[in-house]
């Protein structure tokens, strides 16, 4: 499958599915913006799927690389891309339910494949007493 292929079947899907949720009209005044909410949050998902975590660097990719895929990009500052997908964080988390339903409607039971991070550093944990069984083994001299 090609970049444009799986941008367009991204596309497609996000697309309809926003209309499937019935959202009605999302922003009650004001302009509509250049780029369509189903495009910011294509360029959103395809950028985190290819691996760039920030909007900078999602951003220029797809202006420099999918410009034909997404034309209204180039008429659009960055901070106006990273505006409107902040704005559609209630979108998003409906997709999102929407997905995981779909995933779990045959069996409510499903793993996910995740890769546990260390979050803290037990620092204190040697002279606290709280933690006596956790300390490692002291050398005895004699």
């Amino acid at each position: 499958m090609t970049m444009e292929e799986f941008l367009l079947i991204t596309y497609c899907w996000v697309d309809d599915e926003i209309k499937a949720l019935e959202l009605g009209r999302l922003r009650p005044r004001g302009f509509q913006p250049k780029l369509s909410d189903s495009e910011v949050i294509t360029v959103e998902l395809a950028g985190e799927f290819l691996g760039r975590d920030k909007d900078t660097e999602i951003f220029s990719f797809f202006r420099r690389y999918h410009r034909g895929e997404f034309p209204a990009l180039a008429q659009v500052d960055r901070t106006t891309f990273v505006r409107q997908a902040a704005n559609l964080w209630s979108v998003k988390q409906r997709l999102w339910q929407r997905l995981a339903s779909r995933l779990t409607e045959l069996d409510w039971l499903w793993l996910v494949d995740s890769l546990p991070l260390p979050v803290c550093q037990l620092a204190r944990a040697p002279w606290c007493r709280r933690f006596k069984s956790a300390r490692p083994p002291t050398a005895t001299t004699t």
